[in-house]
């Protein structure tokens, strides 16, 4: 009897790196559509704006300048919040876009295409404009967006991580049977500990009794890292502190060379930051939605100590009022909620609670599951 052998289904993820969220959700939906299904499916990756003409192929260049400049970046988010803005966009990018999208469904043929960056989005459904056959998907990786561009009623099916971005994405037009509130796809390593805590700290290096408090300011370090570090090892007595910077080389080799009170570690770039998250009592973190939604997985307070104005207020303002995080803009402010919560066992254990009643550990599973579906339909 001869044997048949079925090719697998490809599902194509479309992202762009404007930050480290976008790819970090691209590689937990990877390994969450292997984990459901190891046998019948494939998954493609592919920088959509790396392979757009020019001047496309300089936007996420564009959007890092804009981050940059607070009055660009003010015009710039507001702009997006703007379907108005967003229409234009769509209608001088279309011609090119379409084009790109031509040539990409021949190099990657795919049952399915999942857009994970607002600007693979509307604009990409916009330029197929019913040509694919196949489904196009949205997955939202902001807590609380008001981004226009993430939204298009001719999507398929957009995937929300919170209540508010679900009425958000209502009131750009998407109706309710088109939206699935799923959380932010992490991955599974931070939704369960493999060891106990005990035996983490001790083969990360750490004291299993004093407190281990986790700065970190997202993939590039940014924000005042050094002045905060410095003021928490001066103003703090008997904390382990691990400092992570991210790809800033430059800051690593100068808090390297630092004298310190308390025990201080000093981390680069960390593939394995699930590690020290479940390592760790409070995290100290830049407003980036992806280390916030795996924090919140682990179960980790946090006090935001840095945002990007507009891009990441609203981050901000969900996590605080939700109890799960403090704002603290300051170094001494950062100080005195750490003194709040150390000295306070309550008020950090209220921290938690709400973390964990935020969080959705298996969203990358459940999000599996539904693009499964999606492709084999």
């Amino acid at each position: 009897m001869r044997q048949t052998f079925t090719e697998p289904k490809t599902v194509l993820i479309l992202y762009t790196e404007t930050g480290g969220t976008h790819r970090n959700t691209a590689e937990a939906v990877m390994e969450a559509i292997m984990l459901e299904c190891p046998d019948g499916f494939r998954v493609e990756c592919v920088d959509i704006w790396k392979l757009s003409p020019i001047p496309f192929r300089w936007l996420p260049r564009m959007v890092h300048l804009l981050r940059e400049r607070k009055n660009m970046r003010r015009f710039s988010v507001q702009n997006t919040q703007n379907p108005r803005w967003k229409r234009i966009f769509n209608k001088l990018s279309r011609p090119y876009l379409r084009r790109m999208m031509s040539q990409l469904m021949i190099r990657h043929p795919n049952q399915l295409m999942v857009a994970l960056h607002p600007l693979v989005a509307a604009p990409i459904i916009d330029a197929m404009d019913g040509q694919s056959q196949q489904p196009f998907v949205v997955v939202v990786t902001d807590l609380a967006t008001k981004n226009a561009f993430w939204f298009d009623d001719r999507i398929a099916m957009t995937f929300v991580p919170t209540e508010q971005c679900r009425k958000n994405a209502m009131k750009n037009g998407v109706p309710w049977e088109k939206l699935r509130m799923v959380g932010v796809p992490v991955s599974m390593r931070y939704a369960a500990i493999s060891e106990t805590q005990v035996a983490l700290r001790s083969r990360l290096g750490l004291s299993i009794n004093a407190p281990v408090v986790l700065l970190a300011g997202g993939k590039t370090g940014s924000g005042p890292l050094r002045s905060t570090a410095v003021m928490i090892d001066e103003a703090m007595e008997g904390i382990q502190l691990v400092v992570v910077t991210g790809t800033n080389i430059r800051l690593k080799q100068q808090l390297e060379r630092g004298s310190w009170k308390n025990r201080v570690i000093v981390l680069g770039y960390v593939d394995h930051l699930w590690d020290w998250m479940w390592a760790a009592d409070i995290l100290v973190s830049k407003a980036g939605t992806g280390m916030l939604a795996e924090a919140l997985s682990v179960g980790l307070p946090m006090i935001l100590f840095h945002r990007i104005p507009y891009l990441e207020d609203e981050n901000v303002t969900y996590l605080v009022n939700e109890g799960a995080a403090v704002w603290a803009p300051t170094p001494s402010m950062v100080v005195n909620g750490l003194r709040r919560w150390l000295e306070s066992k309550t008020e950090r254990e209220a921290a938690v609670a709400a973390c964990r009643r935020l969080s959705e550990p298996k969203a990358a599973r459940l999000l599996a599951q539904e693009l499964i579906q999606l492709a084999e339909e």
